[in-house]
C-alpha cells in the first residue's frame, strides 16, 4: 500500500502521538497497518506494552527497527507508518527516503516552527505536509504560524490538530477520539 513517515528534527512535536492516532484510523477504516519504531527511545512501543498492561491489545502491530532495514523498505500490502526520533540522523532520511509522504508535526510556534525548517529541507523530495498539533484554535499564533507557512510555500495540512489532556491522556490506550488525524489520513490516502 504505501509508507507514511512522520519525522520532524525537534523533539516533542507529537511524532509518536500523530503515530499511533493515523494507525488507529487507518485500522478504524478497516485498512492494514503496521507502526515502525525509529526511535531509540521507543515511545511507539512503550505504547503497546503498556496497553497490553491494562489487557488491551491495538488493532496494529508495533515493530521496532533501525536504519538498515528502513533503508530497505519497500510498499507492501499494508499502510506502514514509521515514527522517527527527533535530532538529525541517517535514521531519519533513511526513514524520509523510504517514504511515499512524509507529515511534519509541529507546534504552533516561532521556535518549533524554525527546527521544522530543516525537516522540510530534507523531505523536500517527497510529497509531504506540516501538520500542526497541539494547537490552540482560533489564535493569533496559530493564525501567523499557517501564515508563514504559506509565505514560505511549505505544503501544510488544514486540520489543526488541537492542544486536549484527552490527546496527552491517550497513551498507553486505543485512541477513542481521533482529534481529525482520520480527516489528515484521507488526505494523505488521496494524495498518493
Amino acid at each position: 500500500m504505501s509508507i507514511i513517515t512522520v519525522a520532524n528534527t525537534k523533539g516533542g512535536a507529537g511524532k509518536s502521538t500523530s503515530a499511533i492516532f493515523l494507525a488507529t484510523a487507518a485500522a478504524r477504516a478497516g485498512r492494514q497497518v503496521r507502526v515502525l519504531d525509529a526511535d531509540p527511545q521507543g515511545t511507539a512501543s512503550e505504547w503497546v506494552w503498556a496497553a497490553e498492561e491494562d489487557g488491551t491489545v491495538l488493532p496494529f502491530t508495533v515493530e521496532p527497527v533501525n536504519a538498515a532495514s528502513l533503508r530497505h523498505l519497500h510498499s507492501d500490502d499494508v499502510i506502514t507508518i514509521v515514527d522517527t526520533p527527533p535530532g538529525e540522523s541517517s535514521l531519519v532520511q533513511a526513514a524520509i527516503d523510504s517514504s511515499d509522504f512524509v507529515i511534519i508535526p509541529t507546534k504552533a510556534t516561532s521556535a518549533d516552527l524554525w527546527r521544522t525548517a530543516a525537516t522540510v529541507a530534507a523531505a523536500a523530495h517527497r510529497l509531504s505536509g506540516v501538520l500542526i498539533t497541539q494547537a490552540r484554535t482560533g489564535t493569533t499564533l496559530l493564525n501567523e504560524v499557517k501564515t508563514q507557512l504559506h509565505k514560505d510555500d511549505v505544503s501544510y495540512f488544514d486540520t489543526v490538530i488541537p492542544l486536549r489532556e484527552a490527546i496527552a491522556s491517550a497513551v498507553g490506550t486505543i485512541p477513542t477520539e481521533l482529534w481529525g488525524y482520520d480527516i489528515v489520513l484521507d488526505e494523505i490516502m488521496k494524495e498518493i
